[in-house]
């Protein structure tokens, strides 16, 4: 599965601290220098085992390429309620259907990379089930792992650098959540 599903010109909402969209505006641009404040998700899925699915973006990306990141996240569209959003980029990226979806907060985070643009999201954060075989599509993805629940948080200490900025976060506030279910 190599489809393309991401597109530089797709409009992203624009959001205000508080989550509420005041316009939109291509992704790219949405994207460079300092970045604008728009709506994304971001979802951990684990398995029946515990365990929870990495993925390491793309080289492709522009923003954070080669890195180890959550199981998935990307933006909802304009009209697109945002489970739906969830479920039809799970399917986009790693081609699988997911039970118990569940949203666990938001927050809002900036991160830089480089010279080249930022993230500047107000993120919804969902936890998922599922046991499918994943069928990664190459142009979002190029690596898969699934990680001990219980070992996530040495993982991502011990290879820091090689994480995007936004798992280190979501991490932190997601464990508690979700560490006797």
């Amino acid at each position: 599965m190599d489809k393309q599903v991401s597109f530089d010109d797709e409009p992203l909402i624009l959001v205000d601290s508080e989550g509420r969209p005041v316009g939109s505006k291509p992704k790219l641009q949405c994207h460079l220098g300092e970045g604008v404040l728009h709506k994304a998700f971001s979802v951990f899925v684990f398995n029946g085992d515990g365990r929870v699915l990495l993925q390491k973006r793309s080289e492709k990306k522009i923003l954070w390429p080669s890195f180890w990141s959550n199981s998935c996240c990307s933006h909802p569209r304009l009209d697109e309620d945002e489970k739906s959003a969830v479920h039809r980029r799970l399917s986009e990226e790693l081609g699988i259907a997911v039970n118990g979806l569940t949203r666990h907060f938001d927050f809002e985070y900036r991160a830089r990379y480089g010279e080249i643009g930022s993230e500047w999201e107000r993120c919804s954060v969902f936890t998922a089930l599922s046991d499918s075989e994943i069928d990664f599509n190459s142009n979002e993805v190029a690596e898969i792992r699934w990680v001990a629940k219980d070992s996530l948080s040495e993982i991502l200490q011990a290879e820091a650098d090689s994480f995007t900025p936004w798992i280190k976060l979501e991490w932190n506030r997601l464990l508690p959540l979700v560490e006797n279910a």
